[in-house]
C-alpha cells in the first residue's frame, strides 16, 4: 500500500490492520505507528471530545446566536436583512441540489456574507464570542484526539507509547503525548488525518493492495 496516495474518505482498499511507520521529514529517528481507525472508533472519538470540552455547536445553534444578536446590535432594518440571510443559506442548505453549480454557488456567496456578519456581531456579543470559541477548542480537540488515537506505538521518545480508554476510544494517554516534541505534533497530527478514514464496506476483511 502506498499511503500517500490513500484519500482521506477512503476510496483506495485499506485495513483497520495495516500500519504506517511515519518519521517527521527533519527527524528520522523518531518513528510513529499509525493505523486507520475502524467505523467503530470514529464516533467514539466525537464521544470523548464531548466528554472533555462539550458538544460542537450545531448549524442552527450558531444561525440562533447570531440573530438574537443581530436583533440586538443592529438597527430594525439591518437586522431584519440579516435574520432574512441566515434563514434564506439554512433553508438552501438543507433543501437545495448541492450538485446544483448555481446552488453550490449561492450558499458560497451567503457563507462568506454570514463569515462578516459573524465578525461585525463578534465585536458586540460576548455570546458569538462564546459559540466561536466553543467550535474552534472542539475541532482542535477533536484533531488531537484523533491523532492520539491512530498512534499505536512509537520509537525513539524519551517515554514508551502508553495508551488507556477514554470513554469507549483507546488512545496515547495525556502523560505519554508529552513526550511527542513540538516540532513533530503538526505534521504527526495532518499525516493522522490521512489515516483516518475507513469505510464500511473496506473494515470486513479488507486486505491491503
Amino acid at each position: 500500500m502506498n499511503p500517500d496516495t490513500m484519500t482521506v474518505n477512503g476510496t483506495l482498499p485499506v485495513s483497520a490492520s495495516d500500519r504506517e511507520a511515519w518519521s517527521p521529514p527533519d527527524a528520522p529517528q523518531r518513528t510513529y505507528q499509525l493505523t486507520p481507525l475502524t467505523v467503530v472508533e470514529r464516533p467514539q472519538i466525537a464521544d470523548a471530545v464531548n466528554g472533555a470540552v462539550g458538544a460542537y455547536p450545531s448549524d442552527d445553534m450558531v444561525r440562533w446566536t447570531l440573530t438574537q444578536a443581530a436583533l440586538k446590535a443592529f438597527d430594525p432594518e439591518e437586522a431584519a436583512e440579516a435574520v432574512r440571510l441566515l434563514d434564506e443559506h439554512a433553508a438552501l442548505d438543507k433543501a437545495g441540489d448541492k450538485t446544483d453549480d448555481e446552488v453550490t454557488a449561492v450558499l458560497a456567496t451567503q457563507k462568506a456574507a454570514i463569515d462578516r456578519l459573524q465578525t461585525r456581531l463578534s465585536w458586540r456579543d460576548e455570546t458569538v464570542r462564546e459559540i466561536i470559541v466553543a467550535r474552534s477548542c472542539w475541532v482542535e480537540t477533536w484533531m488531537l484526539f484523533t491523532a492520539r488515537a491512530v498512534i499505536r506505538d512509537w520509537d525513539g521518545l524519551a517515554v514508551p507509547c502508553r495508551r488507556r480508554r477514554y470513554g469507549m476510544v483507546q488512545m496515547v494517554d495525556d502523560d505519554a503525548m508529552k513526550a511527542v516534541p513540538d516540532v513533530d505534533l503538526k505534521p504527526l497530527v495532518a499525516r493522522c488525518h490521512d489515516w483516518v478514514e475507513v469505510t464500511q464496506a473496506q473494515e470486513p476483511g479488507s486486505v491491503s493492495p
